[in-house]
């Protein structure tokens, strides 16, 4: 260093000089970072450890509102992501995976699509969204990312998402992402479909111009969900929904009779049911392409009559795979209409206020008429509370088509110190003893050859100890590890910890749990067995003769298969109170006949505790 000041000041007393001199030394004073020193934001190690994060960014919004609980469609890709492999995945599912945002946070999300072979997409719901909103994904843990990392509800606004990928055509009820579990039943005239518009969809009914009677039913038998279909419209918010779903309309001219006009979403089982419903007409070239809102108060109005222009979604397109998104949002007296995310202008034909009447919520048609079923294909379903937005609207149209509405970074590669993993059995526990097994399966790093099991085992109500005890070393993978604790209390509840560390000193995450030692048993009942000096000892408190009243001096003891010679010992002579007597005898039978003697009173208590060691 000092050279290089010197070259630089030599040159005469020039103050730039000095300055660039004092720049430098500070550069070759600041620490070096290893390259695997994370710039990401990331959980918390202590919770979960992941070694490889990708940071997205926001840069199609358009709008200058800031949206709240916004979902986002996340694209996974080998082909689009720099450094994105699934292999990388320690869950073939993709449930070690999590989103955080930059104050690590965890973000809701849910998977829509998991293909390890090509493109997986993905729902975050980011708490704001504005242009350059920034959040990043982490994967390659040995937990699931998602139970590990707290994240709410990913779809908590929303009545109802029906994402419209199950695979099955029928029996089978089509899964409502949201708690309300409003899961939908099809008729045996649906057919699922791989290649929707977001993952999987749905051809609701078959093609052609009979007269089906085909829908997609959501049953409200049940309070819970008849309740939270009908808070959807309420005057608590104004009577304002939202209903959102892509569509791809089936060619006019191939069914110009019925249905003339399709209930997309509603709750109608005929035309003059008091009852709310989106509908959408193509029955003719004169009321092509016209949508509205069925309010039915006291009997059938509409709300407002939106006529799309054919060339938005022309009838020589509608079945050449053209997928539309269509929005309708109601404010509790008006209906605005969305194709694609522009809005469209329509005429007001009542100021009615939307019923929810008493049926069901039907998606693509309804079982009350064969004229109002939709034909074509249907995705990505939604019922949200309250009126969306124009900014909102646009965003949730462009999250899917707009390929830079999100910009995914590198993928950063965090070096992690992968933990032992291992699973304990609480085997048995008996008045005094308790027997566990441990089998480590996976040692943690790759350059650790064993590990030592510590375990800490201490009466629930005392606290636990800080000191842990180690029970056994040399612990190979895959093998199984038997550990006893002796001594232990009668009738008394206990609590657990056992941990693995591997020769490498890196801590497994540590195994709890609780059980209760057994009363000394009444006859041939129950007991404990122990060990005393080279003696295995079974002994028990004698019970009385149901019918008798004398002393039962008979009892029946299988002894384990890790101690074939028991000396049976018996405690107390006058049932659970205890008095004196007792007798003892050797055996590796199971049945054992005892001769009543006498041993010292104090051997009757019930909480005897035995102070033993195993030799």
């Amino acid at each position: 260093m000092r050279s290089i000041i010197s070259r630089i000041s030599g040159g005469g007393a020039n103050p730039l000089n000095y300055l660039l001199a004092g720049i430098l030394a500070l550069a070759f004073a600041l620490p070096a970072f290893a390259d695997d020193e994370p710039t990401l934001p990331r959980p918390d190690p202590a919770v979960a450890e992941f070694a490889r994060g990708v940071k997205f960014t926001v840069s199609g919004y358009t709008g200058t509102e800031v949206l709240t609980n916004f979902p986002v469609l996340v694209r996974l890709s080998e082909s689009t992501i720099d450094g994105f492999l699934y292999s990388d995945f320690n869950y073939t599912d993709g449930t070690d995976l999590c989103f955080v945002d930059m104050e690590t946070n965890g973000v809701p999300y849910e998977i829509d699509t998991w293909d390890r072979s090509g493109e997986s997409l993905v729902w975050v719901t980011l708490p704001r969204v504005t242009n350059g909103t920034e959040f990043v994904m982490w994967y390659h843990s040995v937990e699931s990312g998602k139970s590990t990392v707290s994240t709410g509800d990913p779809w908590r606004d929303y009545t109802g998402v029906w994402h419209m990928n199950d695979t099955a055509n029928t029996g089978v009820l089509l899964k409502d992402s949201t708690t309300n579990s409003l899961g939908a039943s099809v008729t045996s005239g649906s057919f699922a479909q791989s290649n929707g518009r977001i993952g999987g969809s749905r051809i609701p009914t078959k093609t052609g111009t009979s007269k089906d009677s085909q829908c997609i039913e959501v049953s409200l038998s049940e309070t819970a969900k008849r309740t939270a279909v009908d808070n959807l419209n309420t005057a608590a918010n104004g009577n304002a929904f939202s209903v959102a779903l892509w569509v791809k309309p089936e060619k006019y001219s191939t069914r110009k009779t019925d249905p003339q006009s399709a209930y997309l979403v509603g709750r109608k089982v005929a035309d003059t049911d008091g009852a709310w419903a989106i509908q959408y007409s193509y029955d003719s070239a004169s009321h092509y392409n016209k949508f509205r809102l069925w309010a039915s108060e006291t009997s059938d109005k509409s709300v407002k009559v939106i006529t799309v222009d054919t060339s938005v979604i022309p009838d020589s397109q509608a079945a050449n795979g053209n997928w539309y998104k269509l929005y309708a949002v109601y404010n509790g007296k008006n209906l605005a209409f969305y194709v694609n995310g522009t809005a469209y202008v329509g005429t007001a034909t009542a100021n009615a206020a939307a019923a929810n009447g008493n049926n069901s919520l039907f998606l693509a048609g309804t079982s009350g008429t064969g004229t109002r079923d939709f034909r074509g294909e249907m995705d990505e379903v939604r019922l949200r509370t309250g009126a969306s937005s124009e900014d909102w609207v646009t965003a949730d149209y462009d999250t899917v088509v707009k390929a830079n509405f999100l910009l995914a970074g590198k993928v950063e590669t965090v070096e992690i110190v992968e933990k032992p993993v291992f699973v304990v059995t609480l085997d048995d526990s008996g008045a005094s003893h308790a027997q566990f097994t441990a089998t480590v399966s996976s040692l943690g790093a790759t350059t650790a050859e064993s590990c030592v099991l510590k375990a800490k085992i201490w009466p629930t109500a005392s606290g636990e100890p800080s000191g842990w005890t180690e029970y056994a070393s040399g612990i190979l993978q895959d093998v199984p590890t038997t550990f006893k604790v002796k001594g232990l209390s009668t009738a008394t509840p206990y609590s657990y910890k056992v941990l693995v560390v591997n020769n490498e000193n890196v801590e497994a995450n540590e195994i709890e749990g609780t059980f209760t030692t057994a009363g000394v048993g009444v006859a041939g009942t129950g007991g404990d067995i122990t060990r005393v000096g080279d003696d295995w000892i079974h002994y028990f408190r004698v019970g009385v003769d149901d019918e008798s009243g004398d002393p039962v001096d008979t009892y029946t003891f299988a002894p384990p298969s890790y101690a074939s010679t028991v000396r049976a010992l018996v405690v107390g002579g006058g049932g659970p109170g205890g008095g004196p007597g007792g007798a003892s005898s050797d055996t590796s039978a199971s049945t054992v006949a005892t001769t009543l003697g006498k041993l010292p009173n104090a051997l009757g208590n019930p909480r005897l505790k035995w102070e033993t060691s195993e030799q």
